[in-house]
């Protein structure tokens, strides 16, 4: 698909539908001779990320555990779901360049964004390492243990930096 407007809508829409789904209330209002109903939604984060090889991005962020939403899925992008909150959008270059006037950052030698993720585990942070290494991305850090906080981190194979973090509890 290459209208970004329509990408939008199609966003727009299974957004609104899964909140359709799983919303158990709901407001109806009349506008222009037309029944809207308001669906209640926790907002969502869409974070749009320029890959090289979307089928290497893909195979990547599929072997750390993350599915796709087959929904948004061509041959110029993808989105992964990293949980009810967060997707991921992989979009080929081409693409992303359809939503922004400016360069694609080098990541071989600039850094664009860092992201962090949280988990629910010391495992799960390590394991989400482990896995993206096998899977052909890197780190370039140890994990830290700050007591109420352990992170660790990676790069993935198109140079985006991921930073994992476990909260234990807040410090005093």
């Amino acid at each position: 698909m290459s209208n970004p407007a329509a990408l939008a809508r199609r966003v727009d829409e299974a957004a609104t539908g899964a909140a359709r789904e799983a919303a158990s209330a709901s407001r109806s209002f009349t506008h222009a001779q037309h029944t809207h109903t308001e669906i209640p939604m926790s907002p969502q984060i869409m974070i749009n990320l320029p890959v090289a090889d979307l089928a290497k991005s893909l195979a990547f962020f599929e072997a750390l555990g993350f599915e796709q939403n087959p929904q948004f899925r061509d041959e110029t992008g993808a989105c992964i779901v990293v949980s009810d909150a967060v997707l991921v959008m992989l979009l080929s270059h081409a693409r992303f360049r359809d939503f922004t006037p400016k360069q694609i950052c080098d990541t071989a030698k600039a850094v664009e964004v860092l992201l962090t993720l949280s988990c629910d585990s010391r495992a799960r942070v390590d394991d989400l390492v482990a896995r993206a290494v096998a899977a052909g991305g890197s780190t370039y850090d140890e994990p830290e243990d700050h007591g109420f906080m352990y992170t660790h981190s990676f790069v993935d194979p198109d140079g985006h930096g991921w930073g994992l973090v476990h909260l234990n509890a807040m410090p005093a």
